[in-house]
């Protein structure tokens, strides 16, 4: 059995309405999923692409066979347009000797987060700049 997220409402409503063109507001989204967008919906542009590795909230407008555009992040509203529903590339799985890919090898997916303001690229150590490598030995 599959759990129902909480876009599934914004998703089944979606699919009921049946036009090309649909203009909701922020609060309007909340009504159907019961519970405030998060933060980043009201900062965040790549909140509302149609990404579809974005996560559930994306799904539900994918899967209804929306897409989002023309949206104000002041004045909270988007509008939905009837296209083409966008499938979730799968990365190349490994497999085994007999040519079968084992059951858990998506089971993490989506489950790493990165904080906002992250830096990637910084390095871990604080005196990393000032330390060098020479045959394997560190020198300060």
């Amino acid at each position: 059995m599959q759990r129902q997220t909480k876009y599934e409402p914004l998703q089944t409503h979606l699919e009921s309405v049946g036009i090309d063109k649909i203009e909701m507001t922020f609060h309007e989204i909340e009504q159907f999923i019961g519970s405030e967008l998060p933060g980043s919906a009201r900062k965040c542009r790549a909140w509302w692409s149609n990404n579809p590795s974005n996560g559930a909230m994306t799904r539900a407008w994918l899967d209804a066979g929306y897409k989002t555009e023309g949206f104000s992040m002041d004045q909270e509203f988007l509008n939905f347009s009837k296209g083409k529903s966008v499938e979730r590339p799968r990365p190349a799985a490994p497999e085994d000797k007999a040519g079968k890919t084992h059951p858990a090898f998506f089971c993490m997916g989506g489950t790493a987060t990165v904080s906002s303001g992250t830096d990637l690229t910084k390095p871990a150590l604080p005196d990393w700049e000032k330390t060098t490598t020479t045959q394997g030995i560190r020198h300060k």
